[in-house]
C-alpha cells in the first residue's frame, strides 16, 4: 500500500514539476509505471496469500455427498400464522395453539 502512495505521489509530482516549467503531460516516466505495476502485483499477491483457500465454483463440491431431501429444506421459509387460519371454516385457533405447545 504504501508503494501505491509513493507511485501516486511521484506522479503527482510529475505533473507539478512539468507545469512549472511549461512542459505538455505526454506520459509518466518509466520509474513511475513500474513503480505502480509492482505495487498492484505485489497488492494481489499479499490479499491472496492473506485470504483463506478458495472454494470451488461448482456446486457439487458442496453438495455431492448430500441427499436431494436436503436442497428443498430452507428454515427461513417456514411461516406458521398464515392466511390458511383465516379462509379455513373448520380452524380452531386455540386448538391450533395448543398443539403447537405440546
Amino acid at each position: 500500500m504504501i508503494v501505491f502512495i509513493h507511485a501516486t505521489y511521484s506522479a503527482t509530482r510529475h505533473r507539478a514539476y512539468l507545469k512549472l516549467v511549461g512542459k505538455t503531460f505526454e506520459n509518466l516516466p518509466c520509474y513511475i509505471i513500474a513503480q505502480t505495476l509492482f505495487s498492484f502485483l505485489l497488492s494481489i499477491f499479499g490479499v491472496t496469500n492473506i485470504a483463506s483457500e478458495f472454494k470451488e465454483i461448482f456446486i457439487i463440491a458442496d453438495f455431492g455427498n448430500k441427499s436431494y431431501e436436503v436442497f428443498g429444506n430452507r428454515p427461513s421459509f417456514y411461516v406458521f400464522s398464515h392466511r390458511g387460519s383465516v379462509l379455513s371454516s373448520v380452524y380452531i385457533k386455540e386448538y391450533h395453539y395448543d398443539n403447537l405447545l405440546e
